[in-house]
C-alpha cells in the first residue's frame, strides 16, 4: 500500500518498504512526479496538474533568444516537491550558453574556458576563421577583416602600388597572409617603362653609370653645387643638365649668356659683351 514517505511505508511481508513518495517510481493516482523534473518548450496546457502559467504568468510556448550573435532555445523547468506534486513551472529560459563546454544553440563551437579570440574557438564561440578580423594564433599571419586584399584583385593591388613610397608594402590577403607588393616605380633604381633614368634613393646601391641619387630639380642648393653641364637624374626619373653657361639663358649667377659668342673677339673677354664665365665685361 501507498505512503507519503518512507517511514510509513511497509510492504505486506513486513519484511521491506512499500511503495511511498520518494522512491523515485511515481505511482498514479498518488503521484504526480517522484524527485524527477521535466523541461518543455510547448505551450502550458492548463489544468490542476500542469498549471495555467509559468512562473512570469505567461502560458505562450517557449522561443528563442539571441546571445552575443547565438540563437538558444529556451525552455521551462518544473520540479517535484517532496510531496510528489509539481512545483509552477519555471520561466522560458536558454537551455545553452557560450563558454559552458557545451556546444548549444547554433554555436559553431565551445571549448569553455579554453575559447579565446586567438584560438580554435573564439569568445563568441565562433570557429575562428580567416575573415573575422581575429587572428588565430599559429594559423594565420593577419586577419583585417574587411579589409583582406584577394591579390587576383587587379584594381586593389594597383592601387596599393601606386601608394606605396618604400622599396615594399604589405597587406594581408584573403587566406591570411601577408604579403609583399612592390614593382616598378621611378626610386627603385632599376630603369623601367618610360623612364630616362633611375639612379634610386639609396646612395649606397647605386646602379651603374649613376654618381649621386635622384635629384629633385627644384633644389637650387644641390643643382648650384653639380659641375655645369652635368648630367643627372631627377626624381621624376628623367635625365637634366644644371644651368650652364653658354645655352642662351642668363641663369642664377650669370651677367649674361651669348651662347657660342662668349668669350669670343670684339664681343667677349676683349670687348664689352660676355665672357666665357657668362659675366658681362666693362668698357
Amino acid at each position: 500500500m501507498w505512503a507519503p514517505d518512507k517511514t510509513h511505508a511497509c510492504a505486506l511481508d513486513c519484511h521491506s518498504y512499500g511503495i511511498y513518495c520518494g522512491d523515485g517510481i511515481v505511482t498514479k493516482p498518488q503521484e504526480n512526479c517522484d524527485g524527477n523534473t521535466e523541461t518543455s518548450v510547448a505551450a502550458l496546457p492548463g489544468g490542476a496538474v500542469d498549471g495555467g502559467v509559468d512562473a512570469k504568468g505567461s502560458s505562450a510556448a517557449c522561443g528563442t533568444v539571441t546571445i552575443s550573435g547565438n540563437v538558444y532555445q529556451t525552455a521551462r523547468t518544473r520540479t517535484c516537491t517532496l510531496l510528489c506534486g509539481w512545483n509552477v513551472w519555471g520561466p522560458c529560459l536558454p537551455t545553452g550558453s557560450c563558454g559552458n563546454g557545451v556546444k548549444d544553440g547554433n554555436e559553431q563551437c565551445d571549448d569553455g574556458t579554453a575559447n579565446s579570440d586567438t584560438g580554435a574557438c573564439t569568445t563568441a564561440c565562433k570557429l575562428n576563421v580567416c575573415g573575422d578580423a581575429l587572428v588565430w594564433s599559429g594559423h594565420e599571419q593577419c586577419d583585417e577583416g574587411a579589409g583582406n586584399i584577394d591579390p587576383t584583385s587587379t584594381g586593389k593591388i594597383n592601387d596599393l602600388q601606386k601608394n606605396c613610397s618604400l622599396q615594399s608594402c604589405y597587406y594581408c590577403s584573403n587566406t591570411c597572409t601577408v604579403r609583399a607588393v612592390s614593382g616598378v616605380y621611378c626610386g627603385d633604381g632599376v630603369t623601367n617603362g618610360n623612364e630616362q633614368c633611375d639612379c634610386g634613393s639609396d646612395p649606397n646601391k647605386l646602379p651603374n653609370g649613376c654618381t649621386g641619387t635622384n635629384i629633385d630639380p627644384k633644389n637650387a642648393a644641390v643643382n648650384s653645387a653639380l659641375p655645369r653641364g652635368a648630367t643627372y637624374c631627377t626624381t621624376s626619373c628623367t635625365t637634366a643638365s644644371p644651368p650652364k653657361c653658354g645655352d642662351f639663358n642668363v641663369d642664377s649667377g650669370e651677367q649674361c649668356d651669348l651662347g657660342p659668342g662668349n668669350g669670343t673677339t670684339g664681343n667677349g673677354d676683349a670687348g664689352s659683351g660676355c665672357t666665357s664665365a657668362c659675366q658681362k665685361t666693362s668698357q
